[in-house]
């Protein structure tokens, strides 16, 4: 699932369901619009099934609950009408009774989220991610396996099954970073201790395949004075830098080198920021980042070590000196 629905899906709103049908929202390959979310009528409960089954055997998406969906004059279904859900609260509970029963094999991490007006009606929003563990069947007396093209769901083919029974697993890569306690030193005057809190920077798996050849690029301009090892040691070998990527520190594995699905592979820890719990907040740290691996597409983003984070490591290293004494 590509981080822009998992961005909108985050940041959904009573006035972004609006604008959708003043925009004239068109259904696409991620959204889906469906009016009626009355869970109590068969038809409906099959199209919740329906539309798991297809997001999830696909790229995922998010289907909006409280919307009617029309065909424009590009032969496109857009929104174009709101139709508030009645008592969405209890429509919600409701939905999430009935997603363990709409697929099998389950799908992890689908989400429902509520918008509710102050009159109790509103509208439901269903993320689905894309899922490594089909294909899923959409259940709820339905019993057939579903993807998504364009703004349709469509009953998958033999050789569509075929294929995915046959698939191997993927790693789903992302970065992930612990902070540590680094060093204690005194500024000279006041004794005011500084705390150093130092990143250790990993390739997390959460997928259910084995990442080969991992790589990693991280973009920062702080040094790697102590690594992993406390002598500058890293978990993948130091790589160069291509004179296009100003910045840029890389690790590349070879055949020896892989992520097993569940695991985090610490790749290095470079110098963190020195934090005086009686001073101002620390700066955020930023951490541009591209993971690939071998048959995974490249994964890019950017991790933020919030002030706050490094604020409870200090205060930690604090309390556990103040124990010794």
């Amino acid at each position: 699932m590509s981080r822009d629905v998992q961005s909108e899906f985050d940041s959904l709103s009573l006035d972004a369901i609006r604008r959708f049908v003043s925009e004239q929202r068109q259904e696409d390959l991620h959204l889906e619009f469906k009016s009626n979310a009355d869970f109590s009528k068969k038809d409906i409960r099959r199209q919740l099934a329906i539309a798991i089954s297809g997001f999830a055997n696909s790229d995922g998406g998010i289907i909006v609950w409280g919307v009617v969906a029309k065909r424009n004059p590009d032969d496109i279904d857009a929104a174009a009408e709101l139709q508030p859900i009645e008592n969405v609260k209890q429509v919600r509970s409701r939905i999430e009774s009935l997603t363990g029963e709409a697929i099998n094999p389950r799908v992890d991490g689908v989400r429902h989220r509520e918008f509710q007006d102050a009159d109790g009606r509103g509208f439901l929003a269903t993320l689905v991610p894309a899922s490594d563990a089909g294909p899923h069947m959409a259940k709820l007396a339905e019993d057939r396996y579903y993807k998504r093209s364009g703004d349709r769901f469509y009953c998958m083919e033999h050789f569509d099954l075929e294929d995915m029974f046959g698939r191997r697993a993927r790693p789903r890569l992302d970065l992930c970073v612990r902070l540590i306690s680094g060093g204690i030193t005194y500024s000279a005057g006041p004794r005011w201790p500084e705390y150093e809190v130092r990143p250790i920077i990993g390739i997390r798996n959460s997928g259910r395949g084995i990442a080969r050849f991992p790589l990693l690029r991280i973009w920062t301009d702080r040094d790697v004075t102590w690594g992993l090892d406390g002598n500058g040691g890293s978990g993948l070998p130091k790589l160069a830098s291509t004179p296009d990527k100003v910045g840029c520190k890389v690790y590349g594995g070879g055949v020896d080198h892989v992520v097993h699905p569940g695991e985090v592979l610490e790749v290095t820890a470079f110098d963190g920021n020195r934090v005086m719990l009686n001073g101002e907040a620390p700066a955020e740290i930023d951490i541009p980042y591209e993971i690939a691996a071998e048959g995974c597409p490249l994964v890019h983003g950017k991790k933020v070590i919030t002030a706050t984070e490094q604020l409870d490591i200090a205060r930690a290293m604090q309390q556990r000196e103040q124990h010794k004494r």
